[in-house]
C-alpha cells in the first residue's frame, strides 16, 4: 500500500496537481505510523528515502546501527553509517548485510507526548 501511495503522490506532485493536500497529508502519517506501529521494514518490501538517517538491522550481527541509503552519481546505490562521509564505507564492505530498516522516533520534548 505505501509503495501504491508513494508513487501516485510521486506522479500528482510532477503534475502539480493541487487535489493532493489530503493525500499528502495522509502519507506523512503513514510514513511516520506504520513503522511504529508494525516494526521493522524489510528492504525487499520498500526501502528509506536516500540520505535520510534510518535505524538499521543486519543479517549477520544482533545490533542495530543508525545509517542511511546513498544513490551514487552512476545511479548504484548502498547503505553506509551515519558518519560515512568520514570513512566513506558502506556496510556491504564491512560483510554486512542490511536486511531491514525503521524511521528513527522523533525528538523528546519536555511537557510534549511523545
Amino acid at each position: 500500500m505505501i509503495k501504491r501511495l508513494r508513487h501516485w503522490l510521486i506522479e500528482a506532485r510532477k503534475k502539480k496537481c493541487r487535489h493532493c493536500c489530503l493525500w499528502c497529508e495522509y502519507w506523512d502519517i503513514c510514513r511516520w505510523d506504520i513503522p511504529e506501529k508494525h516494526g521493522w521494514i524489510d528492504i525487499a518490501d520498500d526501502l528509506p528515502e536516500p540520505e535520510t538517517l534510518v535505524l538499521l538491522s543486519f543479517e549477520e550481527c544482533d545490533h542495530t546501527e543508525v545509517g542511511q541509503r546513498i544513490i551514487y552519481d552512476d545511479g548504484k546505490e548502498a547503505f553506509h553509517p551515519w558518519d560515512s562521509y568520514i570513512g566513506n564505507m558502506p556496510y556491504y564492505e564491512m560483510d554486512m548485510t542490511v536486511n531491514a530498516w525503521m524511521p528513527l522516533p522523533k525528538p523528546y520534548r519536555r511537557g510534549g507526548t511523545h
